[in-house]
């Protein structure tokens, strides 16, 4: 798929749910299972042959800034280009998140209620083939 021009809202609130609330999207492969739990992230759909000018995040279902967890990764992300992949909403060139105040992780952690800020690109270790480095790439084992 080749699209001139930007995939997602690089001034949206981090999420995949809905455009009407504001959310970033961006590009969002199938998830399999009922409800999208998926305990085989493998299930889940590919991204593949993508050519835009920016990409706003790259993941699997439907998410929130705190919802994001392992089981959200693309079976497999291949031959995806853009110029830009990842929005950084202010801009500082930083993957930005809120770091959940009850979680004994310093950093980003995907199994806490962690709330995302910027765009990224989550994907299964050893499956992502980009043709830019993206903000941020988050890799879970496949």
């Amino acid at each position: 798929m080749y699209v001139n021009g930007d995939i997602g809202d690089f001034t949206g609130t981090f999420g995949t749910v809905s455009n009407t609330l504001g959310d970033m999207g961006g590009i969002a492969a199938g998830m399999a299972g009922t409800g999208g739990a998926s305990t085989n992230d493998l299930l889940n759909g590919s991204i593949v042959d993508v050519h835009a000018t920016r990409i706003a995040t790259i993941l699997a279902g439907q998410v929130t800034s705190t919802t994001v967890t392992a089981a959200n990764a693309p079976s497999l992300i291949s031959n995806v280009t853009a110029h830009v992949i990842g929005a950084d909403l202010n801009g500082n060139g930083v993957w930005d998140f809120v770091n959940d105040p009850n979680s004994p992780t310093l950093g980003f952690d995907l199994s806490s209620a962690d709330q995302i800020i910027d765009g990224l690109v989550l994907g299964l270790k050893g499956r992502v083939n980009l043709g830019v480095t993206p903000l941020a790439l988050i890799t879970v084992p496949a």
